[in-house]
């Protein structure tokens, strides 16, 4: 694993690799395995997360599929984080593992325990956003400009960036992020 950031940041947001599995299907039975590794939930759990956290205040941001929700609430309190809200991505077409069409990643959002500061954009964002897949695991940009605006202009970190190598310079998302990780 790379070297964590030796600096202190405000908002946190963070794509963890989840430990998901590819399933075989007879429509795709040559597809990929997934393209970047994988962390156990106990090594997710134990990343060092709140040493890179302002000792005054910081947001986090954390992706979560359906699968791995439960578990990524006490990622947050292991974090030391409590949980505010969930924002939910629409993705406008899914998988259908077992029921229902699974088209829908979520984003918690929470603040460090006994730190709690009002966000400046409170009120201006709702929970809910659709935006199509631009790739595996990319976010949508919007998302970082969405998060900005709701915080401020603080100092600011992803965790297990993916950016598009060729999209970098010119997608205006990723200005003044400083970005960790092994796609980063």
């Amino acid at each position: 694993m790379i070297l964590f950031p030796n600096k202190k940041y405000q908002i946190i947001y963070v794509d963890p690799p989840w430990d998901i599995k590819i399933i075989s299907r007879k429509v795709r039975p040559k597809q990929l395995d997934m393209p970047c590794k994988r962390m156990s939930y106990e090594e997710i759990c134990n990343l060092p997360v709140k040493e890179i956290c302002d000792d005054d205040q910081c947001h986090l941001f954390l992706w979560t599929t359906h699968k791995w929700l439960p578990k990524a609430f006490k990622v947050m309190e292991d974090w030391g984080f409590k949980y505010n809200c969930t924002l939910t991505w629409n993705k406008t077409y899914g998988f259908t593992p077992f029921s229902f069409m699974w088209s829908t990643e979520f984003l918690l959002y929470g603040q460090l325990k006994n730190k709690w500061k009002r966000p400046i954009g409170v009120g201006k964002f709702k929970t809910c956003f659709t935006e199509k897949p631009t790739g595996h695991s990319r976010k949508p940009s919007m998302v970082r400009n969405m998060i900005v605006g709701f915080c401020g202009d603080l100092p600011r970190i992803e965790l297990f960036a993916r950016p598009p190598k060729d999209l970098l310079f010119e997608d205006s998302s990723y200005r003044n992020w400083d970005l960790w990780g092994d796609e980063a």
